[in-house]
């Protein structure tokens, strides 16, 4: 997890590494937590404003969930401000049971993107 500590950013960049994804499924701190089962939300943002002031192209992966349309200005705003690329993720049931929501999930999202 980027964690905001700067060593860990001058590691990476020493080891030649200068982009990174971070999954980042909620910008909601409850529900952060949730997903994560850990309470850093903002020890997480101020990890990728670090990287990104410090040269590291920066990318947020994110899984569309129901909350997801919520959240999008929120995602929008903060590609925005930090010049950083949010991409959005659906999820696949191998199962099958769960793919038509899943499916319906993802047009609803896109619908909402189009119209943003």
């Amino acid at each position: 997890m980027l964690n905001g500590q700067p060593k860990l950013i001058e590691r990476l960049k020493t080891a030649g590494i200068d982009e990174i994804n971070v999954s980042l499924h909620s910008l909601d701190q409850k529900e952060f937590q949730n997903i994560t089962g850990i309470n850093s939300l903002t020890t997480v943002l101020e990890g990728i404003k670090y990287a990104v002031s410090h040269g590291v192209k920066t990318n947020i992966n994110c899984l569309i969930r129901e909350k997801t349309a919520d959240e999008l200005d929120s995602y929008i705003t903060l590609s925005r401000e930090l010049k950083i690329r949010v991409k959005f993720f659906g999820l696949i049931d191998e199962t099958g049971i769960n793919q038509k929501y899943l499916d319906n999930l993802l047009d609803n999202f896109r619908c909402l993107l189009d119209k943003k």
